[in-house]
């Protein structure tokens, strides 16, 4: 289920406020032509910061459950509108990195071809771009060194799969 869809199901009519500021920073950084990266001069956009630009009640919370639901990324000074309906594989989410470590935890940190301990990685059983709803599931995911990994994908990496 898309996020949308997720945080209108979640909080009911309170999900339609945060479901705005999405759609209104996403509109906002694409208006700037900024790719997705809304700021205000160079300014620490600090949550009263935001209000002053949006004028929503329950900035912070809203905000807090869009960074959740994984739509925005904040830092000191910019807000990275994600676009959900985009396929990209994130290795730096907090989703990804928790499959990886719940796999290499589950696979002793050793990798399940040839048992090595060193470079090791976590392989999609399944490929991440076609099976979806496997791609966070521990039990579609095995540790495999590097060398092992790269054979598994036929000797090149493919679509970062």
């Amino acid at each position: 289920m898309a996020p949308i869809s997720t945080i209108s199901l979640h909080y009911g009519t309170i999900g339609d406020s945060i479901i705005l500021l999405y759609l209104d920073l996403l509109c906002k950084t694409h208006k700037d032509k900024r790719s997705g990266v809304f700021q205000v001069g160079n300014i620490v956009l600090t949550d009263d910061a935001i209000q002053s630009v949006f004028r929503y009640d329950n900035i912070c919370r809203n905000l807090a459950i869009l960074e959740k639901y994984g739509l925005i990324k904040r830092c000191e000074r910019r807000i990275e509108v994600l676009k959900f309906w985009v396929d990209s594989h994130d290795r730096n989410s907090e989703q990804y990195k928790c499959w990886r470590s719940a796999v290499f935890s589950r696979d002793g940190y050793q990798c399940q071809k040839c048992g090595s301990k060193y470079d090791i990685q976590a392989h999609h059983v399944k490929t991440w771009s076609r099976h979806k709803s496997l791609r966070y599931d521990v039990s579609n995911g095995i540790t495999l060194c590097r060398k092992c990994h790269l054979e598994s994908h036929g000797g090149c990496w493919r679509n970062g799969e």
